[in-house]
C-alpha cells in the first residue's frame, strides 16, 4: 500500500526530526503545533523550496510505511546539512523560533511570556551615577 502524503505531514516530520516529541518526559514535538503549513512557508522561502523538493521525492519513490517516510525526511535533512548550512541553519533557527514563542511549550519548561521589566524600571530620583560612565566617555558626536 503507498501512504500518500501532504505537504503539511512533510513540515510536520521535518520539524518533529529537529526537536522530536518525547512522551517519558511530556515534551510536545515542534511538528505538532503546526496547524497550517502555508503560514509558515510564507515565513522562510528556502523553507518552501526545500519541503517541495522533499514532497516532490516522495512522490517519485512510492513511499509505503511510515519508517520509510521518516528516513527521507531524516536523509533529507543530513543531505542539506552536508551541502547547504546556511539554508539547513534558517530551518533551524525557523523551528526554535516557533517551537519557543509558543505559550504552551513556555509554560512547560517554566517561563512564561512576559515582558522583562512589568513594572518598569525605577530609578531613584538621587541615583545620577547610572550616567557616570556616559559622562566620563565623551562626546561622540561631531559639533
Amino acid at each position: 500500500m503507498i501512504i500518500k502524503f501532504k505537504k503539511l505531514n512533510v513540515i510536520k516530520a521535518i520539524f518533529n526530526e529537529i526537536i522530536p516529541e518525547d512522551g517519558i518526559n511530556g515534551k510536545i514535538g515542534a511538528g505538532t503545533l503546526i496547524d497550517n503549513s502555508s503560514d509558515i512557508l510564507k515565513k522562510n522561502n528556502f523553507l518552501n523550496n526545500f519541503v517541495f523538493d522533499v514532497f516532490n521525492q516522495l512522490k517519485a519513490k512510492s513511499i509505503s510505511s511510515n519508517k520509510s517516510f521518516e528516513l527521507h525526511i531524516i536523509n533529507a535533512l543530513n543531505n542539506l546539512k552536508k551541502n547547504d548550512l546556511k539554508g539547513y541553519n534558517s530551518i533551524i533557527f525557523l523551528v526554535f523560533e516557533l517551537y519557543y514563542s509558543n505559550s504552551q511549550i513556555l509554560e512547560n519548561i517554566g517561563k512564561q511570556p512576559v515582558p522583562p521589566f512589568p513594572t518598569g524600571r525605577l530609578i531613584e530620583d538621587s541615583d545620577l551615577l547610572l550616567f557616570e560612565d556616559v559622562y566620563l566617555r565623551g562626546k561622540i558626536f561631531r559639533d
